[in-house]
């Protein structure tokens, strides 16, 4: 059964201290199929009718589509935004919404009753119209208000009257959107709704890629040049790897970078790796370190480039033109996009360590 959403976007301009101005995502529903085939969209005409001018100020149809084309792709269907918590409130947020509600159409039923006596017979056609809302808060899509309901209308037949019910259903419609109104509208309920968030301020966060699965031995030359191992395995990070947020490119990652806090669609890319993409909700001080997949083409040239830590015979005494190649071709590791991170290597092995010395808050260890 295919669901229908259609999309309409509100503000609430009552003049309360709680809910003036603020703006409310409403999503109609059928989740009736072809029982209400094609009336999704009558319904949510009715309903945006009720709420207006009842403290609500409905907004077209067109502006709402044109923010959601602003959106990267994967955030361009509403149904697939209300799946979750986490991406109904990404929704409500690429919208700027305040509150999301959601009406469905849960189904259409009907029965028959006849009665026969007095030489009359009597059918009575009585046909059931089932709905449901949610009013959340855009916030924390925590449940504000709701309710589920039904509403019915009864045709009766008899010898001398035969009644049409060509337009039953937009009936069942209207005292539907009337029963949702009235609730929404009653005394009391938009100024209990919670205050639209404050007009927040910037925070910085920052962003860390580093190769999935992937670690690399800390390697050690001694004074002696004799190659040995520790038992740290290092972890390696990506270099340059391109940061977009909403779809807009912040910079290159490692590094700091501010935005509105809230939820975000975070994509990271980079050459030689499949791109990254998570929903994320920066505050501030958010540190994030993504690990990211190699694509085939990048795991051979990561095997290419770190095919000399896999030659090298531990143990083996080294001359001095072997030690500077070898250091070299460390050196050209982390200079083809790579960092190793030597922050667990022990402090005794800082200055032998073809990755380099281990830091502490960015600053070099020294004995």
């Amino acid at each position: 059964m295919k669901v229908r959403l259609f999309l309409l976007f509100l503000a609430l301009g009552a003049a309360t201290a709680f809910g003036q101005g603020a703006k409310t995502a409403l999503f109609v529903n059928n989740l009736a199929g072809s029982d209400l085939s094609g009336k999704a969209e009558a319904f949510e005409a009715m309903l945006a009718g009720k709420l207006n001018g009842q403290g609500y100020s409905v907004l077209s149809r067109q502006a709402v589509a044109d923010s959601l084309q602003k959106a990267p792709p994967t955030e361009q269907d509403p149904a697939t935004m209300l799946a979750t918590q986490t991406s109904a409130l990404r929704l409500a947020q690429l919208l700027g919404a305040d509150y999301i509600l959601v009406a469905n159409l849960v189904s259409l039923g009907g029965e028959t009753k006849v009665f026969q006596g007095n030489g009359i017979e009597t059918t009575n056609r009585i046909y059931t119209l089932r709905v449901s809302y949610g009013l959340l808060d855009a916030a924390e899509a925590g449940g504000l208000k709701g309710d589920s309901f039904s509403v019915n209308k009864t045709l009766r037949d008899d010898g001398n009257l035969k009644v049409n019910d060509a337009d039953l259903i937009n009936g069942l419609l209207e005292q539907a959107a009337n029963g949702i109104a009235a609730q929404l509208t009653a005394p009391g309920v938009v100024e209990s709704l919670p205050a639209p968030a404050e007009q927040a301020s910037p925070v910085t966060f920052t962003i860390t890629a580093v190769l999935q699965g992937i670690k690399i031995p800390n390697v050690l030359v001694g004074p002696d040049n004799v190659v040995r191992t520790t038992e740290n395995r290092f972890p390696v990070e990506a270099i340059g790897v391109d940061v977009e947020l909403d779809g807009v490119v912040q910079g290159s990652a490692p590094g700091e970078f501010g935005a509105m806090p809230g939820l975000h669609r975070l994509r990271l890319t980079r050459d030689g790796f499949q791109p990254w993409e998570r929903n994320v909700n920066l505050y501030e001080g958010f540190a994030l370190t993504a690990a990211m997949d190699l694509t085939p083409e990048g795991l051979a040239q990561w095997k290419d480039l770190t095919q000399f830590v896999q030659d090298l015979q531990l143990e083996a005494q080294l001359t001095a033109a072997q030690v500077k190649v070898l250091e070299g071709k460390a050196q050209m590791l982390q200079q083809s996009g790579y960092k190793v991170n030597t922050t667990e290597a022990p402090v005794m092995n800082m200055f032998n360590s073809l990755w380099g010395p281990p830091f502490l808050d960015g600053v070099p260890v020294v004995e």
